[in-house]
């Protein structure tokens, strides 16, 4: 069962995880700040009430955690890809894009001490087949490297090419891992472990308060600041970082 420094082990993740991303708000202007600290809010108390009330049963048709998680792919989609994510995008710098996935590191070390207390389904972590924390990893070296660049270098085809490939393997890793979740989910499991033997335990503690704010928030996190990566990659802008400018002037 969990204990308590499981509950503060996830906690710690959800709290950085929000700071985060109201850090990088911020960079763009303070009311982006605070109207995103309120929706972000706002949604973690939606989904943890949800998953605290027992309302998301895995045996309706469809399962209701499921139409949540796709809500909120479906909103982390629609903010990257409109006018907010195009500020944000403009806003912020690689640095903080990136340093968010930085979080995926402690994230996978959760989920492999969730496992050893029989929370978290084996093939979820990185002893099964979640290799998720190779993302995490390579954020690390992002980050340092961009931080080793003067703070008047712009950013050269190199570099760019290296973030594009960076997101790309962020985004493949973490539709490995949401697959691997949704297989080994009550609907799926069956079936998908009679394909893939190394399916071994069922998923439901997703849907509970409060790790819900996994699949919830922390992944669509991830997500969206792929996106928002890929976005400010494909504008294609010359000269500096515009958070790098702001630090070191014109």
């Amino acid at each position: 069962m969990p204990s308590a420094i499981t509950y503060s082990w996830f906690m710690t993740l959800v709290i950085a995880g929000l700071l985060v991303c109201i850090a990088v708000l911020s960079r763009v202007n303070r009311t982006f700040a605070k109207r995103g600290a309120f929706a972000l809010l706002g949604w973690l108390a939606i989904t943890g009430g949800l998953g605290a009330s027992g309302a998301l049963s895995w045996e309706s048709m469809p399962p209701r955690p499921v139409i949540v998680f796709n809500i909120g792919i479906l909103i982390t989609f629609a903010i990257a890809f409109s006018r907010v994510g195009k500020s944000i995008a403009e806003g912020s710098s690689f640095i903080a894009l990136t340093g968010y996935q930085v979080l995926r590191i402690p994230i996978e070390g959760f989920l492999a001490h969730g496992a050893t207390v029989d929370l978290v389904p084996r093939q979820m972590t990185w002893e099964g087949r979640n290799f998720d924390i190779v993302t995490g990893v390579l954020a690390l070296f992002v980050v340092i490297a961009l931080l080793r660049r003067r703070k008047d270098e712009p950013l050269g085809k190199k570099t760019r090419a290296a973030l594009l490939l960076f997101n790309i393997v962020g985004v493949v890793l973490l539709v490995v891992v949401i697959s691997i979740a949704l297989m080994s989910t009550p609907p799926l499991f069956e079936q998908s472990a009679a394909n893939f033997p190394w399916l071994v335990d069922l998923n439901t503690w997703i849907s509970r308060a409060p790790w819900i704010w996994l699949p919830t928030f922390l992944v669509p996190g991830a997500l969206f600041f792929h996106l928002i990566s890929f976005r400010k990659l494909r504008s294609g802008a010359p000269g500096r970082d515009p958070a790098e400018r702001a630090i070191s002037g014109p």
